[in-house]
């Protein structure tokens, strides 16, 4: 049966393979081979590929040696941050890290109890149905491996067990909340806070305001609300045009948790309204509620598995979401149990091993429930079309390069005219896309590039349409009214990406592409951009006519923190934005996650306003 000794070996050589998010190679190649050897049938996903992940989700599938009730085993193979180059310490019956980083026993624990189950269900020869396992990727950083599991390559089971919970393997959590998460932009009007501040209008102290009106913390025994982040301004010396709070609620009860998120935007609405701005409120239901019955054949059959143990099971109500529980299943017959590691893994955490070694057994005593699923869908997604992986080679000019495509180098068009040297090195995974049209010279189209974990679009003219499907549905911060959109107006002696309407007035719009990353900082331009500078000169002559004008960099799929003009590359268009600022001119920066199948709207991050006034002070 189980082995104490083999269990604590597994888990010591699990935790020293790097498995930072959208990292999981190695443990991924690690549990294919350890459940092939164990004559399972193993598949790996694309999940990965969907957000530029090194590894899918491992599915596997060994049938019964009898005719038995099928089970289905989860854990996930992504740790938190700083999970690399861990070194475990095995001490007086404990394991730990060195103190340097985490240790990963959440989700190795898991990993480890459900690999030493099967192993013992083989080698003892144990009856036993149909038994599949997952494993998940990149579930640290939103369930996203979990979001994309393909329903197809996954048979019909009986019961599903999630080992994914800190606390004692006797423990199994069969309830935990509804949880929506609310994003609210709350928008002002820039000014000088030394010259003018009359002039402004705060955002930050919108925000303060309708914090201060919340209910928050934990508002009976079954509901909790929280503000958990607050962006908004990058210097004392400018009042803030812009505030983003970030919040969320759970509850046991859906009417509980929908009733404070209703209460929540209400309070951001109201202080706007007060104060002359606009508040743009954006909710995300992120998962239903699960609360299991007690006497329900799955959980019965759990708490028989611990008893066998010599253990008292205790049911528990979880205030987190039971992570792995993003698969959503049909009917109420999955729970997730306690697999030993503890909460104290941020640098220097502890697992006993006496804790996991139980969860192996439970894993192993564990054959009934009843799994369906569903996935999330981005209402916001604007799909790309069919695309082709390729490896980059070189670029012959600006717009013109060479890749490696099914076996033969290729030319493909580069719809980007900026340098883009820290993207485009050779051998990088680019994936491009088939053109139309009889007069192209190049039957493809560079359009995404992988840097690191992420992918990054490098179509400059694909930021004018993603701008476009965005303002039709609303869900822009400053342009969620936004009405009579047009496209290409031409104003001055300059062609003016969008013309449209708010409130009944004028505003024209320009869009810039951002694909340059330095530290966490993006840049706008990559290279010297005349038509740029240009553009800016028309829009502060449309706001000096009364009308509204505004510029949106659209930061195409980084991971920056903030934004700033690059005046290495073009002083001249710094000097230029300079001057629309104070001129009133609104400046927007959206961010974006690029995925295979589309590109999806994620928000917003600050300008670094202090380049702007260093002049002024």
């Amino acid at each position: 049966m189980v082995q104490e000794q083999r269990l604590v070996q597994t888990l010591l050589e699990l935790v020293q393979l790097d498995s930072e998010s959208k990292n999981e190679r190695a443990v991924a190649d690690y549990v294919t081979a350890k459940l092939r050897a164990l004559g399972y049938t193993v598949t790996e996903d694309e999940a990965g590929r969907q957000f530029g992940g090194n590894a899918g989700n491992v599915l596997a599938y060994k049938a019964g040696n009898c005719a038995g009730k099928s089970v289905l085993f989860c854990s996930h193979m992504d740790t938190v941050v700083p999970g690399n180059g861990v070194k475990p310490i095995v001490e007086d019956g404990i394991i730990k890290s060195d103190g340097t980083t985490v240790l990963g026993g959440d989700d190795k624990a898991g990993i480890a109890a459900v690999l030493e189950a099967v192993t013992a269900l083989e080698e003892a020869n144990i009856p036993h149905g149909p038994v599949q396992v997952i494993f998940t990727v990149a579930e640290e950083i939103g369930l996203l491996g979990a979001k994309y599991v393909d329903l197809e390559k996954i048979p019909p089971v009986d019961g599903a067990f999630f080992f994914d919970s800190d606390g004692m393997p006797n423990e199994i959590c069969v309830a935990s909340p509804y949880h929506i998460d609310l994003t609210v932009t709350f928008q002002g009007k820039a000014a000088h806070a030394g010259v003018e501040p009359e002039k402004g209008i705060s955002a930050v102290q919108m925000a303060a305001k309708a914090i201060a009106s919340m209910r928050l913390g934990r508002l009976d025994e079954e509901t909790t609300a929280n503000i958990g982040i607050i962006q908004g301004g990058r210097a004392t010396n400018v009042v803030a045009g812009e505030t983003v709070l970030y919040g969320e609620a759970r509850s046991l009860n859906k009417e509980k948790v929908d009733g404070q998120i209703a209460h929540m935007i209400a309070c951001c609405e109201e202080a706007a309204q007060e104060m002359g701005g606009t508040a743009v409120c954006k909710v995300e239901e992120c998962y239903a509620a699960i609360d299991l019955d007690p006497e329900s054949v799955t959980v019965q059959l759990a708490c028989a598995a611990v008893r066998r143990l010599g253990m008292e099971p205790h049911l528990v109500k979880s205030g987190g979401w039971q992570r792995r529980q993003c698969v959503l299943w049909k009917r109420d017959s999955r729970h997730q149990c306690g697999c030993g590691h503890d909460q104290r893994t941020q640098c220097g955490g502890i697992f006993e091993d006496q804790r996991n070694e139980s969860s192996s057994r439970v894993c192993a005593g564990s054959d009934r429930g009843s799994p369906g699923m569903n996935t999330v869908v981005q209402e916001n997604l604007f799909p790309l079309g069919p695309l082709l992986e390729a490896k980059f080679v070189k670029r012959e000019n600006r717009f013109r390069a060479q890749v490696a495509l099914q076996g033969e180098v290729v030319p493909v068009h580069v719809p980007n005219s900026g340098r883009m040297e820290e993207l485009l090195t050779p051998g990088v995974a680019v994936w491009v896309s088939p053109a139309s049209g009889a007069q192209r010279k190049t039957a493809y189209t560079l359009l995404l590039v992988r840097q690191g974990t992420r992918l990054i679009c490098l179509n400059a003219h694909l930021a004018n349409d993603l701008i476009a499907f965005w303002l039709a549905q609303g869900i822009l911060p400053g342009f969620a009214e936004a009405a009579e959109i047009e496209r290409e107006k031409v104003y001055g002696d300059s062609r003016i990406d969008f013309r449209l309407k708010r409130q009944s007035q004028p505003c024209y719009v320009e869009v810039k592409s951002v694909n340059l990353l330095e530290g966490s900082t993006a840049r706008f331009p990559d290279a010297p951009t005349k038509r740029g500078s240009k553009h800016l000169s028309q829009l502060i002559r449309c706001k000096e006519a009364g009308m509204d004008s505004a510029v949106i960099f659209l930061v195409m799929g980084n991971a920056a923190r903030d934004f700033a003009v690059n005046w290495k590359r073009d002083p001249d268009f710094g000097e230029h934005l300079k001057l629309a600022y104070l001129a009133g001119v609104e400046v927007y920066v959206y961010t974006c996650e690029i995925h295979l199948e589309g590109i999806v709207y994620t928000g917003t991050i600050p300008l670094q306003e202090e380049q702007l006034w260093k002049s002024m002070r």
